[in-house]
């Protein structure tokens, strides 16, 4: 038998990572049954005619259990077949529907995403794309784009907005069809986290991510990392923008970090290696508090492939630079380079404002510096000077 905490804490993608029946513990029964039911799948059998095979290996369930293994398993294999086909044909029908069963026995939370149109590659399907409990009989109905503006008038379809009410069962708000890459990073991570040795040598497993990505990136010269960031640059944008939409916030676009003041930073900050510049290709999102910001990071962390060591949230986690500056930061890899995404509040956002000239004086004195060489003791006490007023602007700023 598994013990309760794979019903309690594991549950989700691990159920779609892995097979189980609650209270059997022999594997050739469980062998046995998911044999039957790709067996059922694949020759398209009623519960009927599965319970049936079922019963020969003689698991002792009653009727109403092995109601719930078949038809929640038959389901999930179901969306996740249809997922594969909406996104291949997501350029000529671009669009998914929620579709629940609108009868007695439907969950409301479930009726409350019925009729709801979204592009195929919207970050609403991350949470909400069916199954979305036990027993879900809900579905998504592909349409073109006509279609979907037909269906969307007066709050309805496209104009429905997502609302508290819209929740997936606990344990169900992720897409099985496009997660498991993610849950098997994640559980190699929650793995290395719990492992019985020095912090060092955890941090060091963490790390070999960011190693792997300045490997591929160290071959390039500052030119190639331009095109490629130009290249990947709408698709980024428009995934950061998703985000912010989503949760309600303000997405900041800008253009590329201009080459002279990348090339800059790699001359004074990394000894000539473009390969350590992360923000070329760079953007943000603004939000109204600090509950938001732990939100989106949560949220961006699944939708990008994060770059741990390059990440933080200085947020949930008080971490502050020498003036006083802090946010939210993810570092992500987007086609063989890095990105990086920022996340702030508007009130820290108005306060990086106000101290903009007093960094560009800090950074001024800092570049002036060769290579090799150390700050004066003036240089040194004009800078703690700068500091300190940058500081106390980000302090209030902080509290607000």
């Amino acid at each position: 038998m598994l013990p309760d905490k794979y019903y309690g804490e594991l549950q989700g993608l691990h159920r779609q990572l892995n097979f189980s029946i609650a209270g059997k513990a022999s594997l050739d029964q469980l062998q046995a049954v998911l044999n039957s039911l790709e067996e059922a799948m694949n020759k398209g059998k009623t519960f009927r005619e599965w319970q049936k095979d079922v019963r020969v290996q003689d698991l002792g369930l009653p009727k109403h259990r092995l109601d719930n293994i078949f038809r929640t398993n038959i389901q999930a294999a179901y969306n996740r077949g249809h997922w594969e086909k909406f996104v291949e044909h997501q350029k000529t029908r671009p669009y998914l529907m929620y579709d629940a069963i609108n009868d007695s026995r439907v969950r409301p939370s479930h009726l409350a995403m019925d009729g709801i149109i979204r592009p195929v590659g919207d970050i609403f399907w991350d949470a909400h794309y069916p199954p979305n409990g036990f027993r879900c009989r809900c579905r998504c109905i592909s349409l073109s784009e006509k279609q979907a503006q037909e269906r969307s008038k007066n709050g309805t379809g496209l104009n429905k907005q997502v609302t508290s009410a819209m929740n997936p069962d606990k344990g169900w708000d992720y897409n099985p069809a496009t997660a498991h890459d993610e849950m098997l990073t994640n559980l190699v991570d929650t793995k290395i986290s719990k492992l019985p040795v020095s912090n060092w040598f955890k941090q060091t497993l963490v790390e070999q991510k960011a190693k792997k990505l300045a490997e591929i990136q160290k071959t390039m010269t500052l030119d190639d990392i331009y095109t490629i960031a130009e290249n990947v640059k709408p698709d980024f944008d428009s995934k950061v923008e998703q985000v912010a939409n989503f949760l309600q916030g303000k997405a900041i676009l800008p253009p590329l970090k201009s080459v002279e003041r990348a090339q800059m930073k790699v001359d004074n900050y990394h000894y000539g290696d473009a390969s350590k510049i992360r923000d070329v290709l760079r953007a943000s999102i603004v939000f109204d508090n600090a509950e938001q910001v732990n939100t989106a990071y949560s949220v961006l962390s699944k939708r990008f492939d994060v770059v741990a060591d390059g990440s933080r949230n200085g947020y949930a986690t008080p971490i502050h630079s020498s003036d006083g500056y802090f946010d939210a930061k993810l570092d992500v890899a987007v086609s063989g380079i890095f990105a990086e995404i920022q996340i702030h509040t508007q009130a820290m956002v108005d306060a990086k404002e106000r101290v903009h000239s007093l960094y560009e004086k800090k950074q001024t004195i800092q570049y002036s510096v060769p290579i090799g060489q150390k700050l004066s003791p003036e240089q040194k006490k004009e800078i703690e000077l700068l500091n300190k007023q940058m500081r106390q602007i980000y302090k209030e700023a902080s509290n607000e």
